[in-house]
């Protein structure tokens, strides 16, 4: 396997373990029986649960702007400029005063620098739960700033993409293995 390989499955793995673990018919029993290393962290689980803002910033760290950054040269063809048209359909309110080809604002590359800056914004409203992100670039003289609202389900959704994006990358790098 190739340097990064590792990271990226490890990343897959991770995701969909503690994914799995937020099950509400295994949570109680799994949880029950779990031994941490000191009990404090037991206690903050109990606290905030598995499935929570925080930890969907971790995914998408994990999963978008890790891989994104490992990949500068733009060797692993990860596909995930196609995502934009994807999560384009779950945007509830953007502002952006970026200048794009298209006049198509490229959520994927603003998703990762937000998520990189920790300037994400979780919100409840009318018992739906919201993501802003919001990213800013006052580099060159300029003030350029994105931003946009999803809910939080839909950026779920967001990261299964994310998943099979970088499953499908394993499996066309290496179709002898039973990834």
């Amino acid at each position: 396997m190739e340097q990064y390989d590792s990271y990226f499955l490890q990343a897959l793995a991770t995701t969909a373990l503690i994914t799995a673990l937020d099950n509400p018919d295994l949570k109680d029993d799994l949880f029950q029986i779990l031994k941490f290393n000191n009990d404090s962290f037991k206690n903050i689980i109990k606290l905030s649960g598995i499935g929570n803002p925080a930890t969907l910033q971790m995914f998408l760290y994990a999963l978008l702007v890790a891989p994104y950054e490992m990949n500068k040269e733009h060797k692993l063809n990860m596909e995930f400029e196609k995502l934009n048209q994807f999560i384009n359909k779950y945007i509830i309110d953007s502002q952006s005063n970026y200048s794009y080809g298209k006049n198509e604002i490229n959520y994927i590359r603003h998703i990762r620098n937000s998520i990189s800056h920790s300037k994400c914004n979780f919100f409840t409203e009318n018992k739906n739960d919201f993501i802003t992100f919001w990213d800013q670039d006052n580099s060159h003289g300029n003030s350029y700033k994105c931003d946009f609202t999803i809910r939080t389900a839909d950026v779920g959704k967001l990261l299964e993409k994310i998943q099979l994006i970088i499953l499908n990358y394993f499996q066309n790098k290496y179709p002898e293995k039973c990834i």
